[in-house]
């Protein structure tokens, strides 16, 4: 509840610069798979994808993240563990990798191992997967602390993404 409080009105400014560069909700809902693959749904910063600043304020602030703190304490999501995947990525995901499911043999996360070694993108989902199975079959308070001392690191130095190599 402090994470909340004290993030308010970074949230605030977040919704208002939303407001100014956009019409219609502010937030949108996803559905995501959760554990033992069950259905929730998650709000998120509206955003276009247009690198507007706005867009560039969400991110750099990583609000999508503090919004879902209301999650973690709602018992559907944990501080650390693999990432919720949007449900058509998931189903899309199942089909194409083997063991895909595993992941969600336990909580996801706000932050992640596959997160804290710079691999949010779709993209690198064999990569991500080894991660989180990793983390699945070696949870532990000790990784947990880690990853998250990886990801407060990166966020309170407001460390940018790695860069990609090119294709």
């Amino acid at each position: 509840m402090v994470l909340i409080a004290g993030f308010l009105p970074f949230f605030l400014i977040g919704l208002l610069l939303t407001r100014l560069t956009r019409k219609g909700p502010l937030l949108q809902k996803r559905i995501y798979a959760g554990l033992h693959g069950r259905r929730f749904r998650l709000w998120k910063f509206r955003r276009d994808g247009t690198n507007s600043w706005a867009d560039r304020f969400v991110r750099l602030f990583h609000l999508d993240a503090y919004l879902q703190l209301f999650w973690v304490i709602g018992g559907r999501m944990a501080l650390v563990g693999p990432r919720p995947e949007p449900e058509l990525f998931g189903e899309a995901l199942t089909r194409w990798i083997p063991y895909f499911t595993i992941r969600h043999s336990v909580r996801p996360g706000i932050t992640g191992w596959a997160q804290i070694k710079g691999l949010p993108m779709v993209e690198d989902a064999f990569l991500k997967l080894e991660y989180d199975l990793y983390y699945a079959k070696y949870q532990s308070i000790t990784l947990d602390v880690v990853i998250l001392a990886q990801a407060l690191k990166s966020a309170l130095f407001l460390q940018k993404e790695p860069a990609r190599p090119a294709a």
